[in-house]
């Protein structure tokens, strides 16, 4: 397969020229973008000395298409990530609507206390109005949370 840009072609360059004078087989994992599609390769390069071993003698190269496990690979580790996450998001919900119950409490109690005519009255039916709309959204937010045993 032709190596599609120069940059690419001097970089597998460079891993034939440190193989050969190291004498040392490699291993290197690369993305390349083929029409539409991406692909990851893992490239083998092992040198090949001849009788008198010089150091200009030649490199074999091998590479492999590994997409299909480089994205099994990403999808695992999303998995991991998300499964992380889910005793935060199971608890979160519970633990963040108990003090906008307590702020409900303490408005609905200063309400009862002010005349309805008042500003301040007014002030606190707003804060009332948006604390409920902030718990309801918060306690949305728990349906999207695994049941307990299913992390």
């Amino acid at each position: 397969m032709p190596i599609s840009y120069p940059g690419r072609r001097r970089a597998m360059l460079g891993w034939v020229h440190n193989t050969v004078h190291s004498r040392k087989s490699s291993e290197i994992q690369s993305v390349m973008r083929i029409k539409d599609r991406v692909f990851w390769f893992s490239t083998h390069f092992v040198p090949i000395f001849g009788r008198t071993a010089a150091p200009w003698s030649r490199c074999w190269s091998m590479a492999r298409d590994i997409t299909d496990r480089q994205q099994m690979e990403n999808q695992m580790a999303r998995r991991r990530k998300l499964a992380s996450w889910a005793p935060w998001r199971r608890a979160w919900p519970t633990r963040s609507t108990t003090p906008w119950g307590v702020m409900l409490g303490f408005t609905e109690l200063l309400l009862d206390k002010l005349p309805p005519d008042s500003k301040k009255h007014e002030m606190l039916k707003t804060i009332e109005r948006q604390g409920l709309n902030a718990k309801r959204i918060v306690g949305k937010s728990h349906d999207f949370c695994p049941p307990a045993g299913h992390a």
